[in-house]
């Protein structure tokens, strides 16, 4: 028997000869001994199992009833009845949450089609049902308040509120009741109570599942070869189930011991198992007898039928065992010799595509042969596709890999090409060797921490090269584990070369920053001369003209308002974009701020004979957090288009709404409606540009720069809001808008409010003002204006180095100074007369810029006030209201001054 052939057929006909006598013998002796081994194995095994079942379905309806005992609804009750009705947590009426206990007891009975009953029985009123929901055929009903019963001298009910919390108690089987009478047909009812207690450990009531008794028993079917008989009774030995060819649940008192089934089960024999089953922890009298004996005569045929077909079975199997074995042996072989040389070629990777051929075969070994050329197909695509993905990979990104420990084990060209260094100064090196210094140890720490843990890390990280040179890569590291092991096997690191991108973003930062500072000094020298036109403008107005000169003059005050709005709107989209815009988070009351908007286009609404309304939904608190100039500046641009594009003598509605309301925001939507041109779908798409307008035409017949909504959009989106438009052309527009502001403490806003003190508190005409300003124009602007106001002392100089010495000379209770001017500029002055020469008196800088930033650095180098140009009388009244509102500030500053 050197062939694999022969051995093949002779181990076949051994295997078979062997395993058929094995077999044989062993299933004859099995057989005989079954009936005394049932007695040790099956019986046992299935009176555990039938144990473990009825625990199991004991345990369901405990936690069912922790269920029920723990849903919302139930303390929910508790409070609100403790509360007039009302749950003072969030509201709800007692009712509400009936009909939600209600909700979840209809879907607990539909998903358990054996419970019969859910209750919720409160201690009050003699025990009486607060929820009740049963099962009528196959519909779920929860009975109305007047079918309600009181339950409070049941023992099940007594003795749920006698445990401890979270603790079940299980009533014994007994027929259901309803108003005391036995219900027929008679339903056995095993009841499950869990105690609900008030916050104080008083009873409130309790939960009550009414279940079918036999829940218990679901789940026995596992009787199916009709073997065994099954018994099992309570604690006073009345039959509960037995089961004989088939399962019967006992109902009446009258069936017990009567049933043909239990004359089967002959007590008496030793084959008989039976244990107790204390099912209920709180009552230990509470017990199933559960007895379990095989059924004889069932066992002697199976035992007579499994004799004849194990034989049968035997004899069959041995025939047909030998001839396969010799067809095997002979079908076998020889493919096999093809595999095996096939294998062997691939496995030495020296296989061409004429060894790759597909056998006809469909059996294991062609199979095998399919798969095989399968495989090495799979895997010369494999091979092709990493070498692909490697290169693409190699030809833009740097890779690198490391042992666990971080050092170098592997870099690609492109790691040496941009690094400068040869692949033996980076192998067996970790990557310290490329450490540029810019990071800190807890940059690194961190990427480390991640990785570590087997967590992907990602970030951009500066290197320096072998020649000193510094360039930047977006870095993704990948952790390794090992085969069927958490612990890492090395590190694969891919990075992108993002030194141009960087400096692109640099060179793109350092513009923004160049461009803020243009408009910064554009603003300064525009509003330098418009200070001077308005100024001047305002002090003609103010003078007896006649009215042609009268309405010229207007016209220079209009055109330079205008312009000065245009300059404030291209600000305004600058530090949007450069990320300065700063808002201002202060109460404010919106009736007033809306009041005030409102004021402000008053001009214009009457110019046009348009009749404007407005109302606010009174559940808008009124006073809420925000940035009011801001707010203001959204709806003066709004209303402003509006008035813009109505025609005379027509309406503007304006709505105040409110959206949403939590406890820490309210979502405020306005909405403000024209019966203007409108503008069609298309025009739309580029509203909100900037530098844009619907139509080209509408400029050059209404004017404008197109910013006024592209900034409106953008401080809404800062505010959380959001901005759409409804229109229709040559039937109006509508736009929509919302802002999400904090609300504020009503009582508190009040508080903070400043009281108004006198305010017809006489200007000391004494009083010496010193004004630095390098601008002759202005300088004559504002000693104007400020003669106007009061015969004051008015010195004038040029910069803050005469500032200083002009304080040396006079003791100045007022000084107006001016931030950007020649020689020595606003800040620096205010530094020394502060610091140096201790002035105390009052400080009012002056500036062109309209950053808020150039008032903090005012403020924070001692300036009391800050002005922006252009400034008018306004402006100037205002600032001395407020001078004699804080008179006792100003006089310490005086007396301090003198």
């Amino acid at each position: 028997m050197k062939t694999l052939r022969s051995k093949i057929t002779f181990f076949g006909l051994f295997i078979c000869f062997f395993a058929g006598s094995v077999t044989s013998f062993y299933a004859l002796k099995k057989n005989g001994e079954f009936f005394e081994n049932s007695y040790d194995t099956d019986t046992k095994f299935k009176l555990d199992s039938i144990v473990q079942v009825i625990q199991n379905n004991s345990e369901k309806i405990k936690s069912d009833a922790l269920f029920l005992a723990s849903t919302p609804p139930v303390k929910g009750i508790l409070r609100a009845s403790k509360n007039n009705g009302i749950d003072p947590i969030d509201g709800s009426s007692i009712d509400l949450w009936k009909r939600r206990l209600e909700k979840i007891f209809e879907e607990m009975l539909y998903i358990n089609s054996e419970y019969m009953q859910l209750r919720y029985i409160g201690v009050e009123n003699n025990g009486l049902e607060i929820v009740r929901t049963e099962r009528f055929g196959n519909k779920v009903v929860s009975l109305d308040d007047k079918n309600l019963q009181q339950k409070g001298k049941k023992d099940y009910f007594q003795n749920t509120l006698k445990e401890y919390r979270y603790k079940v108690y299980f009533s014994k089987i007994s027929p259901n009741k309803e108003f005391g009478k036995i219900v027929y047909p008679i339903q056995m009812v095993l009841r499950a109570g869990v105690p609900v207690f008030e916050y104080n450990q008083k009873p409130f009531g309790g939960i009550f599942i009414n279940a079918n008794y036999s829940t218990l028993f679901k789940g026995l079917d596992f009787f199916k070869k009709n073997t065994h008989v099954l018994l099992i009774k309570d604690e006073n030995g009345l039959p509960l189930m037995s089961y004989n060819k088939g399962f019967h649940f006992y109902t009446d008192k009258q069936e017990n011991f009567k049933h043909e089934d239990l004359l089967n089960l002959k007590t008496d024999l030793p084959n008989i198992h039976r244990t107790k089953l204390f099912y209920n922890d709180l009552n230990p009298d509470q017990h199933l007898t559960i007895s379990l004996s095989l059924a004889e005569n069932l066992v002697a045929r199976d035992i007579q039928r499994s004799y004849i077909d194990e034989g049968f079975v035997i004899v069959l199997l041995m025939l047909v065992a030998s001839m396969v074995s010799y067809f095997f042996a002979r079908q076998f072989v020889k493919p096999l010799e093809k595999l095996h040389e096939l294998t062997r070629r691939i496995s030495r990777g020296i296989y061409t595509d004429k060894d790759l051929v597909y056998a006809d075969s469909l059996d294991e070994v062609g199979s095998l042969n399919n798969a095989l050329v399968d495989m090495a197909k799979d895997v010369q695509d494999s091979r092709k596709q990493v070498d692909d993905q490697k290169k693409a990979l190699d030809s833009s990104a740097i890779v690198a890999e490391t042992d666990a420990r971080g050092r170098i084990t592997y870099v690609n060209e492109k790691f040496i090409e941009v690094s400068g260094f040869s692949r033996g100064e980076l192998i067996g090196q970790d990557h310290r060797i490329l450490n540029s210094g810019f990071h800190d140890k807890a940059f690194f720490r961190t990427l480390w921490e991640t990785i570590r843990s087997g967590l992907v890390w990602k970030g951009e990280v500066k290197n320096k090269r072998k020649d000193g040179s510094f360039y930047w890569v977006d870095t993704t590291i990948y952790p390794v584990r090992e085969l069927n092991s958490e612990k890492i096997k090395k590190y694969i690191a891919i990075r992108l070369d993002i030194t141009e991108q960087k400096r692109i973003q640099a060179d793109y930062l350092n513009a923004l920053e160049t461009k803020s500072n243009f408009l910064a000094n554009m603003s300064h020298e525009i509003r330098t001369p418009l200070n001077g036109i308005l100024g001047f403008t305002d002090i003609l107005l103010e003078k007896k003209l006649d009215n042609e000169t009268l309405k010229e003059v207007s016209h220079i005050k209009n055109c330079s308002e205008g312009l000065l709005q245009i300059i404030n709107d291209i600000l305004d989209i600058s530090k949007i974009e450069s990320g300065k815009l700063e808002f201002n988070k202060e109460a404010f009351e919106i009736q007033g701020c809306i009041d005030k908007s409102i004021s402000i286009v008053k001009t214009k609404l009457d110019e046009k004979n348009i009749d404007f309304k407005y109302k606010i939904n009174h559940q808008v608190d009124n006073v809420l957090i925000g940035d009011e100039m801001r707010i203001r500046q959204i709806i003066l641009n709004i209303l402003s288009n509006a008035i813009k594009f109505s025609k005379d003598n027509n309406s503007i509605e304006m709505d105040i709404d409110l959206k949403d309301d939590n406890k820490m925001f309210q979502t405020v939507y306005f909405t403000v409606k024209d019966h203007g041109i409108g503008i069609s779908e298309e025009q739309k798409l580029k509203l909100f540009d900037s530098f844009s307008q619907a139509d080209s035409s509408i400029s050059k017949r209404y004017g404008g720069t197109g910013l006024g909504l592209a900034i409106t959009k953008k401080l809404i989106k800062v505010m959380n809001g959001d901005i759409w438009i409804d229109s229709q052309l040559g039937v109006g527009t509508t736009v929509h808008f919302t802002m999400k502001l904090p609300k504020s403490d009503v009582v508190e806003f009040r508080k903070s409010q400043p009281t108004m003190k006198e305010q017809n508190l006489k200007i000391d005409s004494q009083m010496d003002i010193l004004i630095v300003e390098d601008n002759k124009t202005n300088q004559i602007l504002l000693t104007k204006m400020l003669k106007k106001i009061s015969d004051f002392n008015i010195v004038v100089v040029e910069n803050g180095l005469q500032a200083i010495d002009a304080v040396k000379e006079t003791s100045f209770q007022l000084v107006f100074m001016d931030v950007q001017m020649p020689v020595m500029d606003g800040l620096k002055a205010t530094e020394l007369l502060r610091k140096e020469l201790q002035f105390n008196g009052v400080i009012v800088g002056l500036s062109a810029n309209a950053f808020e930033s150039d008032a903090e650095k005012g403020k924070s180098v001692g300036m009391d006030y800050y002005l922006s140009k252009p400034i008018n009388s306004k402006k100037l009244n205002e600032l001395f209201a407020k001078l004699k509102d804080e008179k006792d500030f100003v006089q310490m500053k005086i007396s301090k001054a003198s």
